[in-house]
């Protein structure tokens, strides 16, 4: 349990290194999936 929570830890900065790299992507599939509701 608490190897997994260091691997976790270890992997948000590279969690919010995706979602900083993929943020333009991440806003037009929302907006894509906004229209079609």
């Amino acid at each position: 349990m608490l190897s997994f929570l260091q691997l976790k830890s270890e992997n948000i900065p590279t969690f919010f290194e995706f979602i900083r790299v993929n943020y333009t992507v991440v806003v037009a599939f929302f907006q894509v999936l906004h229209q079609h509701l």
